[in-house]
C-alpha cells in the first residue's frame, strides 16, 4: 500500500510540474526569460540551486550569466538579482509588483535576546537556557533553514505534504512537527506571561501592554483573529531581532580579534570623545566617526551570515524588464553579498577596512550604504533595522570602552590565527 501511495504522489507531482513548465514556456514565447543555466527535463534547475553558501554560488553564476539569473525548480521560476541596479529597479522602484509574499508549504503548513524580550513582553530573560528564550532560539534556527529556496523539496512539490511522516525520505515532516510546536511555544508562552502579569498589575510597560489596550471587546467577532495576529507579530519580533543583531555582534567580536589595530583606533576615539569616566551613550554617536565606519563596514563585510538578505519576494503579476519577461509568481532574491562585495563599487571588497567610509575626517555618505541592502528591500524591508543598529552601536561602543578583544591561545600560549566563516541563513 505505501508503494502505491508513493507512486501516485510521484506521478501527480511530475505531471503537475511538467504542465506548469509547458505553460510558462508558452507564456514567454513573445519575450525571453533572463539568462540562466540550462536545466533538466521535469526538475529544471533543481540540482543547480545552491543550498550551501548560496550567496557565493550565485555570485559565481553572475560572472557567467550576468547580474540577473533565472532558474526554475519543477516549473517554479526563481530570479536572483546580483547588483544594486537590478535590486533597486525591481525590488524598490517596482515594489508594487515585486513585494508579494511567497507561499512556502514547509513554512506555512508544516512548520512555520533579552532586550527585545523586555521591549516586547516586559520580561527580563537571564540566559539562553530560559524556556522562553530557548523556544525562540529553536524557531530562529528553523527560520534560517526553512527560508532557503531549495532546502525542502516539498516547497517545489506541495503534494509531498500528504506523505506520512514515517515514510522514507519524509524527515521534513518530523522536522516541521518539532518546530511547529516550538513556534507555538515561542509565541504563546511569553504572551501569556505578559497577560498574567497585567492581570496582577505587575507587568513592566512593553509592546503587549500598549497593544492590548487597543483590543476590541472579547465578545467582538473579530477578537480572536486580532489576538492571533498580535501574538504572531510579537513572536516574530524576537526571532527577527535576535537573528539580525546576533549576526552583527558575532561578526564584531571575530573581526576585532583578527584586527587589533582597528580595535585600538576605535578605542582611542572613544577615549578622546567620551573619556574614561563614563560609558558612551546615544548623544556621542555623531562624534564617533571611526566607530560609525567600523559598524558600517561590519554590515558590509559580515553578510555571509544573512547574505540573501531576507525571505524571497514574489512577483504578483507578469512583468517586462530590460527586454526580458518575468512571469507572475516568480520568487525574487536579492543577493546582498554580491552587491556589497562588488569590486566596481568597493576597492578590495574582501578586506575589512573601516577607513573606506571616512573622507577628509568625516563619514563618507556618498559610498553605497549597506543598510539599503542588509535588511531587505522595498516594501518588505525589516521594520526593526533602526532598533537593531542602535542596539549594536550601544553594545559595540560600550564593549570597546571596557574590554580588549583578543584571539584564543593554543596549549603553548600562542594566539590562534582566526579566519571568518559563516553559516547558511536568512535575515528576517
Amino acid at each position: 500500500m505505501p508503494s502505491i501511495h508513493h507512486a501516485v504522489v510521484t506521478g501527480l507531482s511530475i505531471l503537475s510540474a511538467y504542465s506548469l513548465s509547458l505553460y510558462l514556456k508558452k507564456r514567454a514565447k513573445h519575450a525571453p526569460y533572463p539568462p540562466g543555466p540550462k536545466g533538466y527535463p521535469i526538475i529544471n534547475n533543481l540540482l543547480q540551486i545552491p543550498t550551501y553558501h548560496p550567496w557565493l554560488a550565485y555570485a559565481e553564476m553572475a560572472k557567467q550569466y550576468g547580474d540577473m539569473i533565472f532558474l526554475r525548480a519543477f516549473g517554479q521560476p526563481i530570479l536572483v538579482l546580483c547588483s544594486s541596479k537590478r535590486i533597486n529597479d525591481l525590488m524598490d522602484k517596482r515594489s508594487s509588483i515585486y513585494s508579494g509574499r511567497p507561499y512556502s508549504t514547509m513554512m506555512n503548513e508544516l512548520a512555520l535576546g533579552g532586550i527585545i524580550m523586555n521591549i516586547t513582553y516586559g520580561f527580563d530573560a537571564k540566559s539562553k537556557e530560559d524556556p522562553y528564550i530557548a523556544e525562540s532560539l529553536k524557531v530562529s534556527y528553523a527560520f534560517k533553514v526553512v527560508g532557503l529556496p531549495g532546502a525542502f523539496l516539498v516547497d517545489n512539490i506541495p503534494l509531498l505534504k500528504y506523505v506520512p511522516a514515517w515514510f522514507p525520505g519524509a524527515g521534513f515532516k518530523r522536522f516541521a512537527e518539532y518546530y511547529r510546536n516550538a513556534t507555538y511555544n515561542s509565541q504563546y508562552m511569553p504572551f501569556n506571561f505578559a497577560m498574567d502579569a497585567m492581570n496582577r498589575n505587575e507587568v513592566q510597560p512593553c509592546a503587549v501592554t500598549k497593544l492590548v489596550e487597543t483590543f476590541p471587546d472579547p465578545a467582538d467577532p473579530d477578537y480572536g483573529e486580532i489576538k492571533e495576529d498580535l501574538v504572531n507579530a510579537l513572536g516574530l519580533s524576537y526571532v527577527a531581532g535576535v537573528e539580525s543583531t546576533d549576526a552583527l555582534l558575532s561578526a564584531f567580536v571575530l573581526v576585532m580579534a583578527i584586527h587589533p589595530d582597528i580595535q585600538k583606533k576605535a578605542q582611542a576615539e572613544l577615549d578622546r570623545v567620551v573619556g574614561p569616566d563614563r560609558l558612551p551613550d546615544f548623544d556621542d554617536k555623531d562624534d564617533l566617526v571611526y566607530l560609525k565606519a567600523l559598524i558600517t563596514e561590519l554590515l558590509t563585510r559580515r553578510l555571509g551570515h544573512c547574505a540573501l538578505a531576507a525571505i524571497p519576494h514574489k512577483t504578483t503579476e507578469d512583468d517586462y524588464y530590460d527586454g526580458y519577461f518575468i512571469p507572475k509568481g516568480t520568487l525574487v532574491l536579492g543577493n546582498a553579498w554580491a552587491v556589497l562585495h562588488d569590486p566596481e563599487v568597493f576597492e578590495n571588497p574582501m578586506e575589512y577596512n573601516p577607513e573606506r567610509y571616512i573622507k577628509d575626517g568625516n563619514f563618507d555618505e556618498d559610498l553605497l550604504n549597506p543598510l539599503d541592502f542588509a535588511f531587505g528591500f522595498g516594501r518588505r524591508v525589516c521594520p526593526g533595522r533602526e532598533l537593531a543598529t542602535l542596539m549594536a552601536y550601544l553594545i559595540i561602543a560600550s564593549t570597546l570602552s571596557m574590554f580588549d578583544i583578543l584571539p584564543p591561545k593554543d596549549e603553548n600560549g600562542v594566539p590562534i590565527k582566526l579566519s571568518p566563516s559563516f553559516d547558511n541563513g536568512i535575515l528576517v
